[in-house]
């Protein structure tokens, strides 16, 4: 590829991966992928090289992106030619557009068609698909302020979507890219139930194939879905009106951890004193979570702490992880009681297995009866907890 910078004194040349078994399985012939991680790719995705070429293909798109003053310049070699130039060229503002940033707006977020290479019985094909480009990901920790910078994302831009009706609600199904590898094929789709009419409400209800999705109390088990995402089959379980689980309405299971220095933390025990519980789960890992940190402290000396206890849920990868966990304790005077979780040491009665969390930081709101009462995801979600704080009252009096 040529040597084009457009202006700009730093840059580097990357890869949005569209097909990310083929691009394993390139690698990995490369020997730019060992033999024991590529093994453990096939096992943990059910790989079936016999699928893929055994040539290498174009099964990504190079992204160029640089800084030029105080824009960021990027560039997405759309039409996969090896060549930047004949591109659009988007530049974005470093100086105050990363500390606003959200990623939905197409000025912001814009979506560029790229073509790549498939294999499809035997023959290397050309397809397109869409990739909605982020400049920006305030989520992720870097090693360096400079790959922070120069670092671009990207997220599949491909879904269909539909409402079906059981009784008085509207459900609507929204079926994203399958995680499983081909951003065009729907056969393991990341799927979402929601009532239509609460859909900003209620937020999260995902499920695979063979798995139960639950939606305000409403159970669903996935059936099927064919390649093309048109068909989708559910069996609906009914109305659980003492279901348990982590969304809104659910009754919560039973609930206890260990915390930093191995004390046992029993959510019903402080239910059992009619208080409220807000559970933060967060980890050092997670920027929106260190950001947040500061307001939630506000929030906690605000509080009447004989109507409401925050409780932490740290999630950590290593025990290096919860050192730095401890750190930013420290530093920000977090003195409520926190539960220390392992990615390692996860089972079906852990925090985060038990209520189904899979964003940070998530807020969750629970009252004395033990239901789930509010779920917020998000730096932004405070001031939405604060307001029910308000209904609720948990506030001190002025």
């Amino acid at each position: 590829m040529p040597n084009q910078r457009f202006g700009c004194t730093e840059y580097k040349i990357g890869y949005f991966v569209i097909d990310k078994f083929q691009y394993w399985f390139d690698n990995y012939k490369a020997g730019e992928r060992d033999t024991k991680q590529f093994l453990s790719d096939i096992q943990q995705y059910n790989i079936d090289t016999n699928l893929l070429s055994p040539n290498k293909i174009k099964s990504f798109v190079s992204v160029f992106s640089g800084l030029k003053g105080g824009k960021k310049v990027v560039v997405v070699d759309a039409n996969n030619d090896d060549d930047f130039t004949n591109d659009t060229v988007y530049e974005f503002d470093t100086l105050t557009t990363e500390k606003y940033y959200r990623g939905d707006t197409l000025d912001l977020a814009p979506l560029v068609k790229v073509r790549y290479e498939s294999f499809n019985r035997g023959e290397i094909i050309s397809k397109y698909t869409f990739l909605r480009v982020k400049p920006y990901d305030l989520a992720y920790s870097h090693p360096t302020d400079l790959d922070r910078k120069l670092t671009v994302y990207s997220v599949p831009f491909v879904h269909r979507e539909g409402v079906f009706r059981i009784g008085e609600s509207n459900f609507k199904v929204t079926l994203l890219f399958s995680p499983k590898g081909h951003t065009d094929d729907y056969r393991l789709p990341y799927l979402k139930i929601q009532i239509a009419e609460k859909e900003y409400e209620h937020k999260e209800a995902p499920a695979q194939i063979g798995e139960t999705a639950v939606v305000d109390n409403h159970v669903f088990t996935v059936i099927s879905c064919n390649r093309e995402g048109s068909i989708v089959k559910l069996i609906y379980k009914g109305y659980q009106e003492n279901r348990e689980g982590g969304l809104v309405n659910n009754r919560i299971p039973t609930l206890q951890g260990k915390s930093f220095d191995n004390s046992l933390i029993t959510i019903q025990h402080i239910l059992d004193d009619k208080k409220y519980v807000l559970l933060d789960f967060w980890g050092s890992w997670c920027e929106p979570c260190i950001r947040s940190m500061p307001a939630l402290k506000m929030l906690y000396t605000q509080v009447d702490p004989a109507k409401i206890q925050f409780v932490g849920i740290d999630y950590e990868y290593n025990t290096a992880g919860q050192a730095r966990a401890q750190k930013q304790l420290a530093k920000f005077d977090i003195t409520w009681p926190q539960v220390a979780e392992l990615s390692t040491a996860q089972t079906p009665s852990s925090f985060l297995v038990s209520l189904n969390i899979k964003n940070y930081p998530t807020f969750t709101l629970i009252s004395p009866d033990g239901k789930v009462l509010v779920r917020e995801i998000g730096e932004d979600a405070l001031p939405k907890i604060v307001e029910t704080f308000k209904k609720i009252g948990v506030l001190k009096k002025p």
